[in-house]
């Protein structure tokens, strides 16, 4: 039952994070700025993909690729209790998010013209921040109803 919430986080927290990063590079591609483009491009495909493969050890990479987790997996039943090892997963996840967040945030702040120590506080936020404001509140939004 634990692979449910592992399941949902894949498509409610990362799937939309990966789409917004790809937008968003390529709308800097189409303007122009191809390093800042590529870049969140990159981050797009390996940072979020390499958290997403993080949650899901024992698939395949063919089984990943074919579309795992199928949107689907939104109506399954979400479980009573949350396991430890599932609990660890997700916030191991979340942590690993930060990351790749504070990458993204550090990229913008240069280009829009922050200077590094401002940067470097802003990614420092959103490494302490992502887990709180990322996990937590999907955990009490899938929490099952009375």
């Amino acid at each position: 039952m634990s692979d449910v919430l592992v399941r949902k986080f894949d498509l409610i927290v990362l799937r939309p994070i990966s789409i917004a990063l790809i937008v968003s590079g390529i709308a800097f591609l189409v303007r122009a700025e191809w390093v800042v483009g590529g870049l969140l491009l990159v981050i797009a495909v390996f940072g979020v993909g390499a958290v997403g493969s993080s949650l899901h050890r024992k698939k395949s990479f063919g089984e990943l690729a074919a579309g795992y987790p199928h949107l689907s997996a939104l109506d399954e039943a979400t479980p009573k209790a949350i396991q430890r090892e599932t609990s660890l997963q997700l916030s191991r996840a979340g942590c690993a998010l930060g990351v790749v967040l504070a990458l993204v945030t550090i990229l913008l702040s240069i280009r829009f013209g922050l200077r590094w120590y401002w940067a470097a506080a802003i990614a420092i936020a959103t490494v302490w921040l992502t887990p709180m404001l990322v996990v937590a509140p999907f955990v009490w939004f899938v929490r099952p109803r009375k």
